[in-house]
C-alpha cells in the first residue's frame, strides 16, 4: 500500500503549504523551476528532493516518489502528501469528511474534518499532465458547494483540458445551480449513488 502522507526533514523558510512536481535528476546541481523538485538519493539510500524553496529528506526507508508525481508540502508539520501519481488508476481530492447523510453502503462514516485548501489544490492542478482526470470526494463535497463551484470554474478557465469525477449525494443542488452545472458539463461527471 502506498503511503499518502510522509514525514520529512527540510530547510524551508516558508511556512505556507505549496505544491511541487517531482522530477528525476542527475544530482544536486540540476536546476529546478519554482514548481519542481529534483529527486535524488543520498549515499545511505534516503530520498532527497531539491527545490528552489530548499531541500527535503523523506524519513521512511520505504519512501518512494515517481517522475511527474505532484506532492503537497506542509513545512509547518514537516510532511508531504501525495496529490497526483501518474501510475495511479485514480487520483482524488478529499475535500471533507463531513456528510449530512448516513448511507448504509458508505464505507466512510462522517467525521468533522475538512481539507478545503482550494488555493493549494489549484496550484497542484496546474502541475498535473494534460487531460488528467481528478476525482473529488468526501464526505459530501457539496457541503462546500459555493467554494467548490468557484474553484472548478477558476481551474477550468486555466486548464480546460482537465476532467473531474465528483462523488456527491446531490442534495445541495438547487434550481439556481443549473447555469453553473451546465457551464462545466463537458469537464465534470457527477457520480450520484442511488
Amino acid at each position: 500500500m502506498i503511503k499518502l502522507n510522509q514525514k520529512i526533514s527540510h530547510n524551508f523558510s516558508l511556512e505556507k503549504p505549496f505544491a511541487l512536481r517531482v522530477r528525476s535528476g542527475a544530482g544536486y546541481g540540476d536546476s529546478a523551476n519554482d514548481f519542481e523538485a529534483i529527486l535524488d538519493r543520498t549515499d545511505d539510500n534516503k530520498l532527497v528532493l531539491h527545490a528552489v524553496q530548499g531541500y527535503m529528506t523523506l524519513h521512511s526507508d520505504e519512501a518512494s516518489l515517481e517522475e511527474n508525481e505532484v506532492i503537497l508540502v506542509f513545512p509547518k508539520s514537516s510532511t508531504i502528501r501525495r496529490f497526483y501519481r501518474p501510475s495511479a488508476n485514480s487520483n482524488n481530492i478529499l475535500l471533507t469528511e463531513e456528510c449530512d447523510q448516513v448511507c448504509v453502503m458508505c464505507s466512510q462514516p462522517p467525521k468533522n474534518k475538512r481539507y478545503d485548501q482550494f488555493e493549494l489544490y489549484k496550484s497542484a492542478l496546474r502541475l498535473v499532465p494534460k487531460e488528467s482526470v481528478i476525482g473529488i470526494t468526501g464526505g459530501e463535497p457539496t457541503l462546500l458547494k459555493d467554494q467548490l463551484f468557484v474553484f472548478l470554474q477558476q481551474i477550468l478557465s486555466e486548464r480546460p483540458d482537465l476532467f473531474f469525477h465528483i462523488l456527491s449525494n446531490a442534495q445541495h443542488f438547487e434550481a439556481d445551480d443549473r447555469g453553473v452545472l451546465s457551464e462545466m458539463r463537458n469537464n465534470i461527471l457527477w457520480g450520484i449513488p442511488l
